[in-house]
């Protein structure tokens, strides 16, 4: 290693010459980072799983449509459900999105993050680490309603973007 590059992960205390403790996440960075850019796809695969839950609603965006708002025929607008990250030491959800569709606008995943954030401890990063992966899981089924509702609606299969 050259010089005047520090390493991805240095020293901490209690690590001895010649030998350095890994770091919990190490080994995940390490991999996130060699695995490169993920592969982008323009449709959501037909066995993709829907672990989002189900609303009983219109059929509008992929069916998960909530029906609350959608009522007016003269202005139609869809909104799915709006999940976010839930953690005890903020009242409302963090980083919340939904589905939304503007009459006939094409359908799109709208974020609504206002930007408030406490100052954290470390339980405090903890419990938000673990939202994060409920998160990710959410936002990525959201992802393949979205696909499946910008196919539908230009019902030629085509791009979905």
């Amino acid at each position: 290693m050259q010089d005047n590059v520090q390493p991805l992960f240095p020293r901490r205390p209690g690590d001895v010459a010649g030998y350095r403790r890994p770091d919990p996440l190490e080994a995940a960075l390490l991999a996130a980072w060699n695995a490169g850019e993920p592969e982008e796809t323009d449709d959501a695969p037909a066995d993709a799983p829907v672990d989002a839950p189900q609303v009983d609603g219109c059929p509008a965006l992929d069916g998960q449509c909530t029906g609350d708002d959608c009522a007016d025929p003269s202005a139609p607008v869809h909104y799915g459900p709006v999940p976010g990250l839930r953690v005890s030491f903020v009242d409302g959800p963090l980083l919340p999105f939904n589905l939304a569709q503007w009459g006939d606008e094409p359908p799109v995943l709208s974020f609504c993050a206002d930007g408030t954030w406490p100052d954290l401890d470390v339980a405090q990063v903890d419990e938000l680490l673990l939202a994060l992966d409920e998160y990710t899981g959410a936002l990525r089924v959201a992802r393949e309603h979205l696909a499946r509702a910008r196919r539908a609606q230009a019902g030629d299969g085509g791009q979905d973007r």
